[in-house]
């Protein structure tokens, strides 16, 4: 094996390691704006993860957050059905304040509920696809402070490996584990590159 060779397939299973599948999750960033608070939720959700879910109309449209209880809502008035899913587990608060009514601003159904103890309840459109991009934006009116929202990073494990993260003020996402090591093996092949060079 020539030395090419072997870099070749030093590089490939440097990639293939490094080439994990994108999970399914939601990041909601909380923006302070002057006279308000800007609400942002993207990602995707695998929906198969999350069992069986059940068609309902959707009666109120409620934009908002209750920091006490973990809950994030954007629901836009043109969407008169949705889709939900009740899963184990507990939201992870990220205030300590209650419950605050919003405006829709823009994009998709999305809301996340502590339905009693032990039970959160996801909300989708009706015709959400499984892993497609989902955005939605609203605001609330007031302040960090006023709102009594906590800065710093608040996850809660959903089933399928799956993450709702809310991101209160300017604190970083993690990155995926796969990242650095990517970073690494790139930074080897450009080394290995310019010894031979």
């Amino acid at each position: 094996m020539n030395k090419h060779s072997l870099r070749a397939a030093f590089m490939a299973v440097g990639l293939s390691v490094a080439a994990t599948p994108a999970l399914a999750s939601v990041v909601a960033t909380l923006t302070e704006r002057p006279g308000d608070v800007l609400i942002t939720m993207e990602g995707s959700l695998d929906l198969s993860s999350l069992g069986a879910g059940q068609f309902l109309p959707n009666s109120v449209d409620v934009n908002g957050l209750f920091p006490t209880n973990g809950e994030i809502f954007v629901e836009p008035p043109s969407d008169p059905n949705i889709k939900v899913f009740e899963v184990a587990g507990a939201l992870t608060p990220f205030g300590s304040s209650g419950l605050t009514f919003g405006a829709f601003l823009s994009g998709d159904q999305l809301a996340f509920f502590q339905n009693g103890p032990g039970t959160i309840q996801i909300q989708v459109s009706s015709n959400y696809v499984s892993n497609a991009a989902l955005l939605s934006m609203a605001s609330v009116s007031g302040s960090f402070a006023s709102l009594g929202l906590t800065e710093g990073a608040f996850v809660t494990n959903l089933p399928g490996d799956q993450t709702l993260t809310v991101v209160v003020g300017a604190t970083p996402v993690p990155l995926p584990a796969s990242l650095p090591l990517l970073a690494a093996a790139l930074g080897g092949l450009v080394f290995w590159r310019r010894r031979a060079a």
